[in-house]
């Protein structure tokens, strides 16, 4: 779940979520419209007549009772008869040990699956299930924070009203963007948003693990099966069983290992390093990349099969400086994480505002926190807004001392609370601790 900051704006992201009974066929960036299909339960009383009932939830109950969801008019039929289950491979039709049972093909059944147009009968009725197709627009969500997500910016509400449609789906996700633009907390929502949300969630980023540990990293490995391998490992897929892996940086996925990641994707099995059994995983994969796909796959770098299979659903972030309205309201929200009551003028906006951002909202959140460690006023000004060093100021400043004078001045701010240091500083707590041994401080 998220954390007790951003709980309100991922209760208003959950409104804006659709039923996860509407299945999300396709998703067309350029005209922002989706495709989807409704599952319609179809009722066909002894008399003759039809009755037409849109799956509302994922489990519905049939019976001559009012306290049903779906009330058949039939004297043969029990009050509590059976029950529909919507299932991403049709409908799971359960008899509830009902008087004079459920049919499939004349034959009495305790459960059985059914696919679209197939039929059962309870007493004298027939009930068929059918899907429908329709095209819906999708609205841009007015929303200036979207579980965790922060932007007023149309391309941002846009994007919101995308993950709303997408997350309540097994869909994987491939979500583009440059580097610092915010892709792990679009995957870390699609998670939120969806029925996996009670489920494990891991992150492993592709291109900060060497290509000799990958493979164990991804899919585990058995015990003896290299060296160093003492004990049996589960990896990513089984970790998350359940659940959501966002696997980021995909792009850096070495290519001998992408067969193995296909497997996963398209059979929902995986197998272990050194091992020959096939395990089973429920796991729905995001990935995330700031590489341009496409041209890899033209270079031979990535696998083509593997790329579609990736770009089921793509999301792709836009740019911070194709969004500069978006800097003052990511400026405040930054200023209410760190707990201060300090503010920047409008000149100092201005300066943020004007520069180009290449590392995205990473970038401008560091920038943010380092001008508030420097600053001693309410009021922060434009001289002191530390965007980034000169080039010719960069050759003669030692980097070390810069990093070290920071680190002290990030520990005098918290009266050497090392972990609102660190948070000052925009970087882990681990990694400060590394500073502060290797610097002596």
């Amino acid at each position: 779940m998220p954390d007790e900051e951003s709980q309100g704006s991922y209760k208003t992201a959950l409104t804006y979520v659709s039923g996860d009974t509407t299945r999300l066929l396709s998703l067309n960036p350029e005209t922002d419209t989706c495709l989807l299909e409704k599952t319609i339960l179809v009722i066909k009383n002894p008399s003759g007549d039809e009755l037409r009932v849109p799956f509302s939830k994922r489990k519905m109950l049939l019976g001559s009772s009012s306290s049903c969801d779906v009330v058949v008019k039939d004297d043969y039929v029990s009050g509590r008869h059976c029950e529909m289950s919507l299932q991403d491979e049709g409908i799971v039709v359960t008899d509830l040990h009902s008087t004079n049972g459920t049919h499939v093909a004349g034959n009495k059944i305790v459960s059985c699956l059914l696919k679209a147009t197939q039929s059962f009968t309870v007493g004298q009725t027939a009930l068929t299930f059918c899907v429908q197709q329709q095209e819906e627009t999708l609205n841009p969500i007015p929303e200036p924070e979207f579980c965790g997500m922060v932007g007023k910016a149309l391309s941002m509400q846009k994007l919101f009203a995308k993950i709303a449609k997408v997350a309540p789906t097994t869909h994987t996700v491939l979500v583009q963007g440059e580097t610092g633009s915010g892709k792990e907390l679009v995957a870390r929502a699609l998670h939120l948003l969806s029925l996996r949300r009670g489920k494990p969630y891991l992150v492993l980023n592709c291109g900060a693990i060497s290509r000799s540990l990958i493979e164990s990293e991804l899919f585990g490995h058995e015990k003896g099966s290299f060296t160093g391998a003492v004990v049996k490992r589960m990896g990513a897929f089984e970790q998350v069983q359940g659940g959501s892996l966002f696997l980021d940086e995909i792009g850096e996925l070495p290519l001998e290992l992408q067969p193995a990641l296909l497997r996963a994707l398209e059979n929902r099995t995986i197998r272990r390093v050194g091992g020959n059994a096939e395990i089973s995983v429920d796991v729905r994969v995001i990935a995330a990349t700031h590489r341009d796909l496409l041209n890899l796959v033209k270079q031979g770098r990535f696998r083509e099969d593997l790329y579609y299979r990736l770009f089921v659903v793509p999301l792709e972030i836009p740019s911070l400086k194709e969004r500069k309205e978006d800097i003052p309201l990511l400026i405040s929200h930054f200023l209410k994480e760190a707990g201060v009551s300090k503010t920047f003028s409008e000149k100092a906006l201005a300066k943020f505002s004007d520069y180009e951002w290449p590392g995205n909202i990473r970038e401008l959140k560091n920038s943010v926190l380092r001008s508030l460690i420097f600053s001693e006023k309410e009021i922060i000004e434009a001289s002191e807004v530390d965007l980034v060093l000169k080039e010719e100021e960069a050759e003669s400043i030692n980097l070390d001392e810069v990093e070290k004078n920071k680190i002290d001045q990030a520990l005098l701010k918290t009266e050497g609370n090392k972990a609102r240091a660190a948070e000052l500083l925009g970087i882990a707590k681990s990694t400060l601790f590394k500073k502060l041994k290797d610097y002596n401080i």
